[in-house]
């Protein structure tokens, strides 16, 4: 017997309990009841899959396939870091843009840039590939950021500060964990008028 839009119209609307199917192992005919004895109850039978009711009436679905499991490969990276070619020497822990090549240089809040990456996991020298951490939390001993205000900008140069720039665009870049890691989270330019 399969489900047709009135069947299911009206087991949404009279479910009183439903089995839950809670995976695709679980196969078992589920029995629908409705919430007085002269209505009928209907029988879904597995042939009815992949549809099925969960407790809140909702109808949800799911597909069955075989799968084949390989081995387990190596762990990947957490955080979200790609790999850009510098224009220009780049220095670590630093915020980067792309020019109009699509290489990274420093982004600045004085000038416009389409598409701040993110910030620099190490320094480079010109034409070598760069890594940019572009979401997410960085760690390094050198920062010392004060509790007190948590939120970072873009500054010049590819440099970030907790003080809110008088001059140029204002971008939130994120925000302080620790007095030595930040996440970063990079918003859109708010330009000076």
């Amino acid at each position: 017997m399969g489900l047709t839009s009135d069947t299911l119209t009206t087991l949404v609307s009279s479910v009183e309990t439903t089995h839950v199917l809670t995976s695709p192992a679980d196969l078992s005919p589920i029995l629908v009841s409705a919430p007085d004895s002269s209505t009928t109850c209907t029988l879904i039978s597995s042939v009815d899959v992949p549809h099925y009711l969960s407790s809140d009436g909702a109808i949800q679905t799911f597909t069955l396939t075989d799968t084949i499991s390989g081995p387990q490969g190596p762990p990947g990276s957490s955080k979200p870091i790609l790999t850009f070619t510098a224009a220009v020497a780049i220095g670590g822990q630093r915020i980067v843009a792309t020019d109009i090549n699509g290489n990274m240089v420093y982004a600045d809040n004085l000038i416009a840039y389409k598409t701040i990456a993110g910030i620099t996991t190490g320094a480079v020298v010109a034409g070598s590939l760069v890594s940019v951490l572009t979401f997410g939390e960085i760690t390094d001993p050198s920062f010392n950021f004060d509790m007190s205000n948590t939120n970072i900008f873009l500054s010049v140069n590819g440099l970030f500060t907790q003080v809110v720039p008088t001059s140029g665009a204002i971008v939130k870049i994120g925000h302080v964990v620790k007095p030595d890691t930040i996440f970063l989270d990079i918003e859109d330019y708010i330009e000076r008028g």
